[in-house]
């Protein structure tokens, strides 16, 4: 049978269709359950990735059907009888890393599957440690494994030095929430979902930043934020309370065919009403920017949220930034000049422009206390670093912070209702 796909809800297979060995059954029921509220919405995007993998990772003698919501069956004689569970754990692999940015054993959900006699199925789930022992004979090292099985897999060295070939296997992505605080509001309102810890998985104790990624690795390190941070948001909405959700997506990718596509593909499943919450930041945008271009990626994040734009220190002009409905523009401190003064000249030129412009200025990375008096004064609506809050695991609903608290004469967080301004 030549057919990859036989998408049809239909648990009936012919016995010599099922090689014995060959065939397994995959369970999504841990990206359900994960998802929640968000599932419903955005279960088709999810399962249509898993069968784009499939179809990429399976030969043309192999075959796969969807069982139900959750469930597809995957029968590969092109692997045997001895390497056919090994493939369907690299489709898995592959399909949580592209989905999360990080693939936990725990997460997958492989069983063996055989003929019932009566027409049906039957499965048997495989445990993880036999899971364990297929990521150690294929080599999986992008696959986490839980604390009590880590022994079963040798240990990296160190000591030795990390090849700049290794960032192009698979990362570890970890990400947490960094509040913003709206000083209109004199409120956190706003968390924003950013990587807190980037590894290659060869060399898991040696940190990557960012800017060190290639294209793709960025893309997937920003859709698991997005993916993230929006589960928590669903779950929130659904409770009835409420956060803004900012998201970084840097210029590089979105410039990129395949960060745009990954971006829009995933963004068209989301549900309508949660873009009132999705704040998203245009980051590392490179001085001398096109007007054009600018507009070309408003183009792409409009339609699902507010768009901030970051301007890199020492822009001057901001002709590239008008016309394209910006909700405000972004300076980021950590990527600033340590010469204070010039700081303070970022500062109020971006707070003036964004002004002019009718959108609000947001000051990122603001660490430094001697800073505030030139924030304040150029009238910055969201602040966001240590002097704010220290990154947390989880969002919270939005909580009172007085000004006073950010100068360091005032309470600090309270959980009183926040009357909310349009940002």
């Amino acid at each position: 049978m030549h057919t990859k796909t036989r998408d049809q809800n239909d648990t009936s297979v012919p016995s010599e269709e099922m090689p014995a060995g060959c065939a397994h059954i995959v369970d999504l029921c841990t990206v359900r359950i994960a998802m929640g509220a968000l599932w419903s919405t955005m279960q088709d995007g999810v399962r249509g990735r898993l069968q784009r993998i499939m179809a990429q990772r399976l030969d043309a003698s192999d075959h796969f059907r969807r069982l139900d919501h959750e469930r597809y069956l995957a029968i590969t004689p092109s692997a045997g009888e001895h390497e056919s569970a090994t493939l369907m754990l690299r489709v898995m692999s592959e399909f949580f890393l592209t989905l999360n940015g990080s693939c936990e054993l725990e997460e997958i959900r492989i069983a063996a599957a055989e003929p019932d006699g009566a027409g049906g199925i039957k499965d048997t789930p495989l445990p993880a440690a036999e899971l364990a022992r297929l990521v150690e004979r294929a080599g999986l090292p992008g696959i986490v494994l839980p604390r009590p099985l880590r022994g079963l897999l040798p240990q990296p060295d160190k000591d030795a030095p990390v090849e700049p070939a290794l960032r192009r296997a698979p990362l570890q992505v970890s990400h947490h929430f960094e509040p913003l605080w709206d000083a209109p509001n004199e409120a956190v309102t706003t968390y924003m979902c950013a990587p807190e810890r980037i590894a290659c998985a060869e060399a898991p104790d040696v940190r990557l930043r960012p800017d060190e990624l290639t294209v793709r690795e960025r893309s997937m390190l920003e859709m698991a934020g997005l993916m993230k941070g929006v589960g928590y948001l669903s779950r929130f909405v659904e409770a009835g309370d409420r956060f803004l959700l900012c998201l970084p997506f840097s210029f590089e990718t979105l410039s990129s065919p395949y960060g745009r596509m990954e971006f829009v593909r995933t963004c068209r499943g989301l549900p309508v009403a949660y873009r009132q919450y999705l704040l998203f930041l245009l980051a590392d945008v490179p001085l001398g920017v096109t007007h054009s271009r600018m507009g070309e990626l408003a183009l792409v994040l409009k339609p699902y949220g507010r768009i901030v734009a970051a301007v890199p220190g020492g822009c001057r002009s901001f002709a590239a930034y008008n016309g394209h409905g910006f909700a405000g523009l972004a300076l980021d401190l950590s990527k600033a000049s340590e010469d204070s003064d010039r700081n303070r000249a970022d500062i109020a030129c971006i707070g003036s422009a964004a002004q002019g412009m009718g959108c609000g200025a947001t000051v990122l990375n603001l660490d430094d206390a001697q800073l505030l008096p030139a924030v304040n004064a150029a009238d910055f609506r969201f602040l966001h670093g240590k002097i704010v809050a220290p990154p947390q695991a989880e969002p919270k609903r939005m909580s009172r912070l007085e000004t006073g608290a950010i100068f360091g004469v005032g309470p600090r967080m309270s959980r009183g209702p926040v009357p909310l301004a349009q940002p």
